[in-house]
């Protein structure tokens, strides 16, 4: 998505021409600086977007276009869009920019024709999983010039090289993953089906098999533990009725997680919304998306204490 004047303009027609991803010119008036900070803030439900991150006037009028046009196609649904960040940022470190001429002469997504097959990413894509096929060409594009980063994915890699069960273990679990991401887009806007459930089902069994199978492992490279980090609680907090009640005792004595048992009145769900956004300092917790009043309640409890 870009400024009808940028497209329009005589000195980019060439890029716009080598460039693969669909082009949509939008009005200049989406991008305007004045009123970027406003529009972010106002679609996240935050008081400032300095809770984003410090941003430059161009990336603020750049991410107000996308939030301005997400407005506008959606018909007054809030689409579920993640919170800017700058590419580098969030511990992927700094990407290598790749011109446009450079990467098509190297083929690495598609060959000079226009053609996957052939490619760089096509001969080396073992991919199993929609994401990972994504994620695989993610870094491909915009290769880390972070060296930590580069050594932490070149260990898990060598890591899995050297165990052909687990590899194959772990490619069957992902196997049987579903893609996520098109149903949770789906039901951000209300729109999801059954099958969209089943979708997510599947994707969050697959990860919980998975992580089993990694946190299994006596060793881990650091990039393979910090998922797991993600995937496995290491503390669950619950009310001290669920905790004391006969019905659920076998449930906690297989945990592996820590148990932290605590007054059932920070679970209060007359109050879960407002102790959520205080904390997060927004104005309503459907910044972050539709919840109902038992998610809205186990979050408020997590917060409280």
């Amino acid at each position: 998505m870009l400024s009808e004047k940028l497209f329009e303009g005589d000195d980019l027609k060439e890029l716009w021409r080598s460039e693969r991803a669909a082009l949509t010119p939008v009005a200049a008036a989406l991008f305007d600086g004045a009123t970027a900070e406003a529009r972010i803030a106002g679609y996240f439900g935050i008081a400032t977007v300095e809770a984003f991150g410090l941003f430059s006037r161009a990336e603020l009028a750049a991410a107000s276009g996308v939030v301005a046009y997400v407005e506008k196609t959606q018909k007054g649904l809030r689409a579920r869009l993640e919170a800017p960040q700058r590419s580098g940022e969030g511990g992927a470190g700094g990407c290598l920019s790749i011109d446009p001429g450079t990467r098509a002469n190297l083929e690495i997504l598609r060959t000079l024709s226009g053609e996957r097959r052939g490619s760089l990413v096509a001969a080396i894509d073992r991919t199993v999983t929609a994401a990972g096929q994504r994620l695989l060409a993610e870094r491909l594009a915009g290769p880390s010039t972070d060296l930590s980063v580069i050594g932490a994915r070149a260990d898990a890699v060598a890591f899995l090289l050297d165990d052909a069960s687990l590899r194959r273990r772990l490619r069957d679990g992902l196997a049987a993953a579903s893609d996520m991401l098109r149903p949770l887009g789906r039901l951000g806007l209300l729109r999801g089906s059954p099958r969209d459930l089943g979708a997510i089902r599947a994707g969050l069994a697959a990860a919980t098999a998975v992580g089993g199978l990694l946190a299994a492992q006596p060793v881990l490279p650091a990039e393979l533990a910090a998922e797991i980090a993600r995937i496995e609680p290491r503390e669950i907090v619950l009310s001290e009725k669920l905790f004391e009640g006969d019905d659920l005792k076998e449930l906690w004595r297989s945990e592996r997680a820590a148990l932290t048992p605590v007054a059932a009145a920070l679970f209060d769900g007359a109050t879960a919304e407002a102790r959520i956004a205080g904390y997060f300092g927004i104005a309503t917790v459907e910044a972050f998306g539709l919840f109902s009043r038992a998610e809205l309640a186990a979050a408020s409890g997590v917060v409280a204490y």
